[in-house]
């Protein structure tokens, strides 16, 4: 049974990334019929917390989680999370997730999703998606 901590952070999480995955795109601030599956990278980081796995969470700034060997990072206007042993990075109203032994990094209003062991990196404005060790650049 998830402690009352774990189900506070995944409410903190619902909140404040509101994150959904559709169509290998990443979108944020989007609400849908999809958006608390654990397939999303925020239902996964909000599953793995609660089964006491490896999350770092960093939003405007704060770290809000950092449980095992995933690190996150975030300037005050961007959001970074990273969950089972993956890193994330986020500058410049940016944001990024990063899942299962993977590294996204977004820089200047740009968003980048990875998910098993793949590597994702957007700047500029832009988006980039990796899955299954894959690696994604934009521009």
């Amino acid at each position: 049974m998830p402690s009352t901590f774990s189900l506070y952070l995944g409410r903190l999480i619902d909140a404040t990334l509101c994150v959904t995955l559709r169509s290998s795109t990443l979108k944020y601030g989007q609400e849908g019929a999809n958006h608390r599956e654990v397939g999303t990278p925020r239902g996964a980081a909000g599953a793995a917390l609660a089964q006491g796995a490896d999350v770092c969470v960093s939003n405007k700034g704060d770290l809000k989680v950092s449980e095992g060997t995933s690190s996150c990072q975030a300037d005050p206007d961007s959001q970074a999370v990273a969950v089972n042993e993956s890193d994330a990075v986020a500058f410049d109203d940016s944001r990024t997730t990063a899942v299962n032994n993977s590294t996204a990094v977004a820089i200047d209003d740009s968003e980048a999703t990875a998910v098993n062991d793949s590597f994702a990196f957007a700047r500029g404005d832009c988006a980039a998606t990796a899955q299954n060790s894959e690696q994604a650049f934009c521009p």
